[in-house]
């Protein structure tokens, strides 16, 4: 591909942008602050309506608030939860601030809920109220705080949070190797984690429906809070296939299901270095493939991945099941590795 990238010259100025101008930051006349809560991409106005990610026992990373003055001097403000199981932990005020306090300041504050004292649901909340006497913001938290099953049940388990599943592929919960093919971790090669690949490259293919038997299989425990139909989604690094025109390819299935055939062949063939689709996937340095799933059940499920090709080189598997926003990277892992995420 590097030696693809450097013939391609046209293609190489063509993916460079220069970045727009930055308009500077005029504070306002009058003495004021704002308010910007995580999820949200603008500053949120007064008296409307705002609510936090969803938050949950399982997964470690706090949600944040941020307040900031909008006008040249200081004003106090206070944020104040309006029960007693959600608590914040303020940062140092942004280092921009003068020293004597009185000049624009910026404060972040995580967002810690004591479940312990947090009430038992599937549809629990508390508010935040943030005001400086003038200007009132309320930010809505919502939990989701299972009574059915808790975190230290689940240790090492991929859990549903905020309506996603998110597994770094070098994360696998168990893998079997066969004969002359197996999964191997490659450190750092994947753009949130490592990568694993189907080695060797001069391995025998495996037809799907000889892969439950024949073929290398990586397994992930997950759990769902939900049922119904989900979306998985695979990060694969972008590389050509091994076997020309064939796409890269690779089974999955679900719990007790039969393996199903996955087949990636857009951006995989003899179009490399002029078409649009390959040159995309090397920009963001991931091609994804999609399968879908109805569970009839919540709890827990298995995920097993099979090799069909050798080189296939997987770094992140999300389940969509209805909460999947648009990023750049995906959502992070929702991996429970402690009993107490928060800590």
């Amino acid at each position: 591909p590097n030696d693809v990238m450097q013939k391609d010259r046209s293609y190489r100025v063509a993916a460079w942008q220069m970045p727009a101008a930055f308009d500077r930051f005029q504070p306002a006349a009058t003495p004021g602050f704002g308010v910007m809560i995580e999820g949200q991409p603008q500053a949120l106005t007064a008296g409307q309506p705002a609510a936090l990610p969803s938050t949950d026992p399982f997964f470690g990373p706090l949600p944040f608030i941020v307040t900031f003055d909008t006008g040249s001097s200081h004003v106090n403000w206070s944020l104040k939860p309006d029960v007693d199981w959600i608590h914040l932990v303020p940062s140092s005020p942004d280092q921009s601030a003068s020293q004597s306090g009185s000049g624009p300041q910026v404060e972040s504050s995580w967002v810690r809920v004591d479940w312990a004292k947090a009430p038992k649901g599937a549809d629990v909340s508390g508010n935040i109220v943030i005001t400086d006497g003038n200007s009132t913001y309320t930010v809505k938290v919502p939990i989701y705080n299972p009574a059915e099953v808790r975190p230290e049940q689940l240790k090492g388990w991929f859990v549903e949070s905020d309506g996603v599943v998110s597994m770094e592929a070098g994360h696998f919960s168990a893998k079997v190797d066969k004969p002359g093919a197996a999964w191997h971790v490659i450190p750092g090669l994947g753009r949130t984690g490592d990568a694993v690949g189907a080695f060797p490259t001069t391995a025998p293919s495996v037809e799907a429906d000889k892969a439950a038997t024949d073929a290398p299989m990586l397994e992930y425990n997950f759990y769902l809070f939900t049922k119904g139909d989900v979306t998985i989604h695979y990060n694969i690094i972008p590389t050509q296939p091994i076997k020309y025109g064939q796409g890269l390819r690779f089974a999955v299935a679900v719990d007790d299901g039969p393996p199903q055939p996955v087949l990636l062949k857009a951006g995989t063939g003899g179009e490399v270095g002029s078409s649009a689709t390959w040159q995309h996937n090397v920009l963001d340095n991931t091609t994804t493939a999609t399968t879908q799933h109805t569970l009839a059940a919540a709890g827990a499920h298995k995920l097993k991945i099979y090799m069909t090709d050798p080189g296939v080189l997987l770094e992140k598997i999300v389940v969509d099941a209805g909460g999947l926003r648009p990023s750049y990277l995906g959502p992070p892992e929702t991996r429970v590795a402690t009993a107490d995420p928060s800590k």
